[in-house]
């Protein structure tokens, strides 16, 4: 992908192991985020089916269970782009993806992996990720940037990004057809997130996973910003989560599972 040359960099230390308690966790973190707070599409929503049928809202309203092992450490991957890389935060520390991995191992001993790229659409880290160990937990934060971040890089289209987000969940599940699985909607305002949200959770919903809404968080101004806050990649700006936003976002995903002896299906 040709980077936008308004991006900046993003420092050495996004791009290197990172020790999180007993968790073992790679993060991958490839440009900035600066383009992400200009004005978004608005993409099509025709020809797409209502997700939210009847006869799913009481089995997706349920936590999804995560099978804890009892002879190794859980196994998880969180698979994402800027947000997970968490941009905007004060310190790495403070992201979502290593807030949530502390919280996992104040149950259990955790091995995971952090798969994120800034500016990355779903086909792209798609592509990047290797999804070849099998997976206790997997969680995936895509499909912000597939609403387009300026414009050389228009919105995916609706019918090609259900294919590519089927694909993505078909190669989880290629390896890790036990996994519990979570998928994070667009951080974006309701608009430009109904489309692509929409995909994402009947994706998800089709193969067991569950689904969190980011908008409410996002179109919470205090949550985001402000322009010019510290932050460890930089002055922050006024798209990208703060350290409560990135608080909140965490708490939303540990709401959607709940831990269980393994064979406790």
């Amino acid at each position: 992908m040709a980077w936008n040359s308004g991006r900046r960099e993003l420092s050495r230390k996004a791009q290197t192991l990172i020790g999180v308690g007993l968790a073992v966790v790679t993060v991958v973190a490839v440009g900035g985020g600066l383009a992400y707070d200009r004005q978004r599409g608005h993409v099509d929503v025709s020809g797409l089916a209502p997700v939210e049928q009847p006869e799913l809202v009481a089995e997706t309203a349920k936590p999804v269970k995560v099978n804890v092992p009892t002879n190794r450490p859980l196994s998880a991957m969180i698979v994402g782009d800027s947000i997970t890389v968490g941009v905007g935060a004060t310190v790495p520390e403070n992201g979502w993806a290593p807030t949530l991995i502390r919280q996992l191992e104040r149950t259990t001993p955790v091995e995971a992996s952090i798969s994120a790229v800034s500016g990355a659409n779903t086909a792209e880290q798609m592509a990047r990720t290797d999804f070849s160990r099998p997976q206790d937990l997997v969680v995936l934060e895509l499909g912000t940037n597939d609403n387009g971040n300026t414009a050389d890089e228009p919105p995916t289209d609706v019918a090609l990004l259900r294919q590519q987000y089927t694909d993505l969940v078909t190669r989880v599940r290629a390896t890790s057809p036990d996994a519990a699985l979570i998928c994070l909607g667009g951080w974006l305002a309701a608009t430009p997130a109904v489309p692509i949200d929409a995909v994402i959770k009947q994706a998800c919903y089709d193969n067991g996973g569950k689904f969190v809404e980011l908008t409410g968080l996002y179109q919470n101004n205090a949550l985001r910003g402000p322009e010019g806050r510290v932050a460890w990649d930089g002055p922050g700006d006024n798209f990208h989560p703060n350290d409560d936003g990135m608080r909140r976002i965490q708490q939303l995903v540990t709401a959607r599972y709940e831990l269980a002896p393994s064979g406790d299906q």
